[in-house]
């Protein structure tokens, strides 16, 4: 072809080819000016059908005019050649760009709102693109990006039931590429804007990551995990990548079309918000002047989010009203070892669905595990737990039904205030913690707001074998072991292989896997761990962004990870609005002030994390010790430090207490201790 004419159009050089056509460089005689010309491939020449494809891409573009869709300037056929011909870009498509690495936030931000702007021009033409992905777009020298190949495009407008076409590119009957093709045209679904929205939001995941979304070798795999698997949270692949970013690209990728950008203009919105939003780097360059600059601006949002915190939460007094409950462990009475899960399971259940209402304040599971497998005396708990409600119940198995009985004691004068049997089927359990947690909250005369009541009445799955195995996995993570928690991973994991979609799972394996990164880790494991959780608590925060125990995985990953004081306190503070309950959060909060220098706001963090559960002295000790460390009280710090291992088995401060000896002259103990942490391959702080 290089050297032929097609009308008046000398071609000079062949630029590109693929399925759907090859492009030349060619020279139009008659404006003096380069243009690029493209023809279908050798072999396609008496083909129908994509002599029918080029047609309508010409006819596609010649109905738009926008700075970021190259612009077609004609379309003829000499000697039985098909040829459109376009404007010559320069410049690099941006699969050979994002083969040399991840882009920056910045320039992603800037390619990615002129894509969307782009599609918005298309969409308000009728037009769907349907074939979106780095090697149809253009980056060119002066930072403009310009859609091309618009082969496979519809006018979505006039379309009604109509049947998709072939890509060379796809499986038989869908049109565009893997992995950049929407779920639901996978599935056969009408075309549409929407379709669009997801293949942009794997082409912004691609800039970010340097890798599709999905990555499976096989296009039956690759569409398998389209249709129901998350993909790796960009922020785990590339930690430059901020909260803020993922959060957009997240969201254009919603496998639920509903849940996605619903027009290509709400997208170009909110990137163009990230480009007038200074945004914090989790990596900063190793030059010594940039560090610095970055680490106080750290230290100033993380100090203004820290006072703004105080104000919203510590400021306010508790409500004279409000109402401590305890929820104790279900005692079975039968003695099938199948069902021993219901103990703290339903307990469990119940004590994450009452913690959402603002006036309880319920103790946590890990708190109430003494009183498994025994017969407690109410009001006795009650006393010890300082609570002012105990609620307590028990489980019978009759054949293939349950029978459940609870009751609702006050602990001043031993009264039992609401009691009731349920008589029921196995699978019926799946919603008995909504009855029976909205059941005590009426005893209690509690409002419950419609927000409150919405989240009581959300079923998270309808497969009973995911619950239960969900049951299980909470009941073991409370144990506050290295063992309970790689129990309660399994039991989370089962639960997923039974419903991908079960957003408790995905949150309670978050929790988990943060608690090993934290507790348990061997040096060579922190990085999976910490990976694992960061990736489990946003998919959970995808399928529901008012999950308190992923914004609590979260908060830890940034704590204990990232050092990223900022995000501790916006995710810590967004999980005690959703629960209140929670005491974790306070104690990463705490963490964060003495690692800041702001030494008075750790005390009051530490009161309402003992507040919540008084049994769990291990977490206030480490604390307590810590700041006493980094404020320079080295015998406060050990006495602290010294007292948790008589008290903790884990090792996990042991690297605070030896420095704390160190530093009060006793670099024996010091020295014996760290060669203990060394030798046991335990990660250092």
């Amino acid at each position: 072809m290089v050297g032929q004419r097609l009308g008046h159009y000398l071609i000079t050089e062949q630029i590109g080819a693929g399925g759907m056509g090859v492009v030349y460089r060619a020279r139009d005689e008659r404006l003096d000016r380069d243009v690029a010309v493209k023809v279908l491939p050798i072999g396609s020449v008496s083909d129908e059908a994509a002599r029918k494809r080029l047609r309508k891409e010409a006819l596609a573009l010649s109905r738009l005019n926008h700075p970021n869709i190259e612009t077609v300037y004609d379309f003829d056929t000499q000697q039985n050649v098909d040829f459109l011909v376009a404007e010559l870009i320069p410049g690099v498509s941006l699969d050979h760009k994002v083969a040399a690495g991840p882009l920056s936030e910045k320039e992603i931000v800037h390619l990615g709102a002129q894509m969307a702007f782009g599609l918005e021009a298309a969409h308000a033409a009728g037009i769907v693109h349907r074939d979106l992905k780095p090697a149809n777009l253009r980056n060119t020298p002066d930072g403009r990006l310009k859609i091309l190949d618009f082969g496979l495009a519809q006018d979505f407008l006039s379309l009604g039931n109509v049947s998709t076409t072939t890509s060379q590119t796809s499986a038989e009957g869908i049109s565009g590429t893997l992995p950049y093709i929407a779920p639901e045209h996978l599935q056969g679904e009408k075309v549409g804007p929407r379709g669009d929205i997801y293949s942009a939001g794997a082409v912004l995941y691609e800039m970010a990551t340097a890798r599709p979304p999905f990555q499976e070798k096989s296009g039956p795999l690759r569409m398998e995990a389209i249709l129901n698997r998350p993909p790796a949270a960009p922020t785990a692949v590339n930690r430059r990548i901020s909260p803020a970013l993922e959060a957009v690209i997240l969201k254009a990728m919603d496998k639920d079309p509903d849940r996605r950008y619903q027009s290509a203009r709400e997208l170009r919105v909110d990137l163009e918000r990230l480009s007038s939003t200074p945004t914090l780097s989790i990596r900063t360059s190793p030059r010594s002047k940039m560090m610095w600059a970055a680490g106080i601006l750290v230290a100033l949002v993380a100090i203004l989010l820290a006072i703004g915190y105080r104000r919203h939460f510590l400021g306010s007094k508790p409500s004279p009203d409000r109402i401590i409950l305890a929820v104790l462990p279900f005692e079975v009475l039968t003695n099938e070892e199948d069902i021993g899960f219901l103990r703290a399971g339903i307990a469990d259940s119940i004590i994450t669905k009452l913690a959402s209402f603002g006036r309880l304040r319920l103790r946590p599971t890990s708190a109430i595990l003494r009183y498994e497998k025994q017969r407690a005396d109410p009001r006795q708990a009650g006393h010890d737990l300082a609570t002012d409600y105990v609620a307590t119940g028990t489980v019978q198995k009759m054949g293939d039904r349950f029978r459940i009985s609870t009751q609702l004691v006050r602990i001043t004068d031993g009264a039992s205030v609401w009691g009731e049997h349920y008589d029921l089927a196995r699978s019926d359990l799946l919603g008995l913690e909504d009855t029976i947690a909205e059941k005590i909250a009426a005893a209690l005369r509690v409002e419950i707001s419609a927000a409150e009541r919405e989240r009581l009445y959300r079923r998270y799955t309808a497969n009973l074998a995911a619950y239960e195995l969900y049951l299980k996995g909470r009941g073991e993570l409370a144990r506050l072991t290295r063992e309970s928690t790689l129990a309660a991973i399994d039991a989370f994991e089962s639960s997923l292989r039974q419903d991908p979609n079960y957003a408790l799972a995905h949150a309670g394996l978050a929790v988990s896997c943060a608690l090993m990164r934290l507790r348990y880790a061997s040096e060579g494991q922190v990085a999976n761990w910490e990976e694992r959780a960061h990736q489990e608590a946003q998919r959970a925060l995808q399928l529901d962004a008012n999950l308190a125990e992923a914004h609590e995985a979260l908060a830890a990953v940034y704590r204990s990870a990232e050092f990223d004081w900022p995000r501790v306190f916006e995710e810590s503070r967004r999980a005690l609005e959703l629960n209140r309950s929670l005491e974790m959060p306070h104690y990463y909060l705490a963490a964060a002030f003495y690692h800041l220098g702001l030494f008075d706001l750790v005390e009051p963090e530490v009161r309402a994390g003992l507040e919540i559960n008084p049994a769990n002295r291990a977490e206030s000790l480490r604390v307590q010790g810590s700041t006493a460390l980094f404020s320079g009280h080295f015998q406060e710090a050990e006495r602290y430090l010294s007292e948790l291992r008589q008290l903790s088995s884990s090792q996990v401060s042991d690297w605070y207490l030896a420095q704390a000896m160190y530093y009060d002259g006793q670099s024996t103990g010091a020295e014996e201790i760290l060669a203990a942490l060394h030798g046991s391959g335990r990660h250092l702080p």
